[in-house]
């Protein structure tokens, strides 16, 4: 999805709103990577989430998308292993 997103902005046929979220989006994640991997990502004690799902959802996006479920599978990783 992010692929055709930045495809479609070098074809100049993506919505910039939606470029920019998921820019947001994809740096939220890479602050996230670094957290957890220089140990400073606390734990989730199977109740705290990462605010991925809450982030898209902001947008609109239909519940059975395929980014929503990616965000899902990341949120249950994070509950359940860290």
């Amino acid at each position: 999805m992010a692929m055709k997103m930045v495809e479609g902005r070098l074809a100049n046929q993506t919505d910039p709103v939606a470029l920019g979220r998921l820019e947001d989006l994809l740096c939220g994640l890479r602050d996230l990577r670094e957290r957890a991997v220089s140990g400073d990502l606390g734990p989730s004690e199977g109740v705290l989430g990462l605010g991925l799902r809450y982030a898209i959802l902001d947008w609109g996006t239909p519940l059975d998308s395929e980014l929503l479920g990616i965000a899902d599978a990341i949120e249950s990783y994070y509950q359940k292993n860290l």
